[in-house]
């Protein structure tokens, strides 16, 4: 076995571990559920020795789900963005803040070190010599990494529906935009971002995988053309734009020297070139950035290490069934305990509303 598949292993083994909660069932004992699973783990090794390095999965979280601009709370209470490569990073976050807590109160932190402090300024961690932290996928993420190959995935019938729907809905816009006096209201991604270049040749912003065989571009979630469009960028562009900026956020770096993800590990859907071009070349241009950060652009490698919940794997055990991609979420991190936390719908799954109010409670940080 690879290291690449003693990453991908460290992950799902802890994901077994959880519990049922927050993950996928099987619908009237006929119809299963899938979802994908990311998980960030811990290499440990010795400088300086020949023993063979640690691995341990501090951070995971699975799911599909991204809130719609309809569904967002106006209290801000749900997470935007639930596809597993996201809260597994949030998660991560919380792995960090709890071990920059232990550094900070009784300096027990195995991978942070403190570095020289400067007159007036707070203290600052950076990671230990000889840990790193790598991320691991079970399918290639969401946006310009998997666009095209995600077409290989359906099947000759949803192939059919998809292409169907999207006449569907090309015939409607551009029907209404038509109109004598008409003229189209611009969606929430397109009053945030650039004018769109007529020319599908050159790089610019896409919604979902709209134009698929245009490679390079940003894009947004979800991928289905039917869906409403949301604000939430792809996987690809948000893991390319944490190997310039590190993955632990701002809040974080007033403490903390920037972490980055060294290697990505990728299962299903697994596409070399796509994946190099999608986190690793679009951002090669990226020069000149202000200390402390550095372009750290992840190894790329594949693990056929199978996740039972995966789509592909559950096509094999379901050959003639419709699979549902499930509803809810898991999180877990390294200090939580032993269950982490299940979520649906951007909240702790089972919270609901109190007299037309949301529990703080139902929040997850």
């Amino acid at each position: 076995m690879t290291e690449a598949d003693d990453i991908a292993e460290a992950v799902i083994r802890q994901f077994a571990r959880l519990p049922k909660q927050g993950k996928p069932v099987v619908r009237n004992g006929s119809r299963p559920e899938w979802t994908i699973l990311a998980g960030i783990v811990k290499r440990t090794e010795q400088v300086g020795s020949s023993e063979k390095a640690t691995l341990e999965c501090v951070a995971l979280g699975s799911g599909l789900k991204c809130l719609n601009p309809s569904q967002l709370p106006e209290d801000g209470g749900a997470v935007h963005d639930s596809h597993a490569e996201v809260i597994c990073r949030r998660s991560f976050m919380r792995f960090m803040y709890a071990e920059l807590e232990k550094a900070l109160a009784l300096d027990t932190s195995s991978i942070l070190e403190r570095l020289p402090d400067k007159e007036g300024g707070a203290p600052r961690y950076a990671v230990a010599p000889g840990v790193s932290f790598h991320l691991y996928v079970s399918q290639a993420p969401c946006g310009d990494a998997s666009t095209a190959a995600l077409v290989t995935l359906q099947t000759p019938d949803e192939r059919q529906i998809n292409e169907s729907t999207k006449r569907r809905h090309d015939e409607l816009h551009s029907s209404v935009a038509d109109l004598p006096g008409t003229k189209r209201a611009k969606s929430a991604d397109e009053e945030a971002a650039p004018s769109v270049p007529s020319d599908r040749s050159v790089p610019s912003f896409r919604r979902g995988r709209d134009g698929y065989d245009v490679l390079g571009v940003l894009r947004t979630k979800p991928g289905r053309i039917d869906a409403e469009t949301t604000t939430s960028m792809s996987c690809s562009d948000k893991i390319a734009k944490w190997a310039v900026l590190g993955a632990c956020g701002a809040l974080l770096s007033a403490f903390l020297e920037p972490v980055y993800l060294m290697s990505v590990v990728v299962g299903d859907l697994f596409d070399q070139e796509a994946l190099q071009r999608a986190l690793c070349q679009r951002i090669a241009g990226v020069t000149d950035l202000a200390l402390p950060y550095r372009l750290t652009p992840p190894r790329i490698s594949h693990t056929t290490v199978p996740f039972e919940l995966n789509q592909t794997t559950l096509r094999q055990a379901w050959p003639n069934v419709k699979l549902v991609p499930s509803d809810a979420s898991v999180a877990w991190y390294k200090a939580s305990g032993v269950n982490g936390e299940a979520l649906a719908s951007g909240r702790k799954q089972g919270a609901a509303k109190r007299h037309g109010e949301w529990n703080p409670k139902s929040r997850y940080a």
